[in-house]
């Protein structure tokens, strides 16, 4: 499977039968051009954001935008709703014995309910830019509380956004975990869950 970052927490997910698109509106939130191709699954962590989108990029896809269980052929999803100031919906994303875990614009810290139920994550998206959403410290608090093979940090600051957002280079200084070498895309597959340490991997737009 390979995984690619558009900015914000936008990610898509690319099986070899199946395409996931997640939180598109996220990218123009920044101020940025979004995405834009057609996906088989669309994965909304804040359902008011679905009417950031037209018709045209919605057609034909499977939209999930709030909690509750979903399976889509050999997809299981499970959407876990996050109150608070900033509620969203996180969700655990098993596709071939590979668990993501999606967090969106994350901004507080997770209960111990929530924690449960999205358990046994593999491959963790964790914001980190701070303001609205978890900082370098409270992303890698929540990181503690997964222990995933792989941290893939999103909502930060890059070029041309307009939001107030750090750099990924606090939150990797902070983490005291290992990093790979940037890269466009990442490729995961059930066989590389070692179930030893985290690797922190940071995807460019």
């Amino acid at each position: 499977m390979q995984v690619k970052w558009y900015g914000g927490s936008s990610v898509k997910i690319k099986t070899s039968k199946k395409t996931i698109l997640i939180d598109p509106f996220s990218v123009k939130n920044l101020g940025l051009r979004g995405p834009k191709f057609n996906s088989d699954i669309m994965l909304f962590t804040k359902k008011e954001r679905i009417k950031d989108l037209d018709q045209k990029s919605k057609k034909g896809s499977f939209i999930i935008d709030g909690p509750g269980e979903y399976t889509v052929k050999d997809i299981m999803i499970y959407g876990v709703f996050c109150p608070g100031k900033n509620p969203l919906t996180a969700y655990n994303i098993e596709i071939k014995g590979v668990r993501f875990g999606v967090l969106g614009e994350l901004n507080k810290e997770l209960t111990e309910k929530e924690v449960e139920g999205l358990d046994g994550i593999d491959v963790l998206f964790v914001p980190v830019g701070g303001n609205f959403v978890l900082g370098a410290e409270k992303a890698r608090d929540v990181i503690s509380l997964f222990e995933p093979s792989f941290i893939l940090p999103t909502c930060y600051k890059i070029p041309d956004i307009d939001k107030d957002l750090k750099g990924v280079d606090e939150f990797l200084k902070q983490s005291g975990i290992k990093q790979q070498e940037k890269t466009n895309t990442f490729s995961v597959n059930s066989s590389d869950l070692s179930g030893e340490k985290s690797t922190i991997v940071v995807l460019e737009r």
